[in-house]
């Protein structure tokens, strides 16, 4: 649940979060018995009490949330998304390379391959998308223009 709670700000999907989550801490039970047992070693024990697993747990979630706000975990979010829109992404794109001008949101619609878009909102989506990475730009008369990146 930490980890899921931790990765909810940058993956949305919580069925993905589960993949990112089971792929990141395979091993995390047994981590955290072996740091529980150095804990209990460092005082003389053999013996593992819940103050050593509460150490190991925030050890565990520590160095988890400091992995997971570093830049090149972001950045492999967000290829990720990318690669997941890449379809719908050269959909868009070619549909301004055949038109070749500043298009509206009906213009571009009217001209693509519905069966990647649910509607007009979601097509609506995915362009505010584009257009906070960069690649198109959404004029004030309501036109999309195509600038790549």
């Amino acid at each position: 649940e930490d980890f899921d709670t931790l990765l909810s700000e940058s993956i949305k999907s919580q069925e993905k979060r589960l993949i990112y989550i089971k792929s990141l801490i395979l091993d995390s039970d047994s981590i955290m018995k072996r740091l529980s047992q150095s804990f209990a070693r460092a005082e003389d024990s053999n013996i593992i009490n819940d103050e050593h697993l509460k150490r190991s747990r925030g050890i565990i979630i520590d160095t988890f949330m400091k992995m997971t706000n570093s830049d090149t975990f972001k950045r492999q979010v967000e290829k990720a998304k990318l690669d997941k829109k890449s379809a719908r992404y050269l959909i868009v794109l070619r549909v301004f390379k055949l038109i070749n001008k500043r298009l509206t949101l009906e213009e571009i619609y009217e001209n693509l391959d519905k069966k990647y878009f649910s509607g007009k909102s979601d097509l609506k989506r995915f362009m505010k998308w584009l257009e906070k990475r960069g690649f198109v730009i959404l004029h004030r008369n309501g036109e999309y223009e195509w600038i790549g990146k």
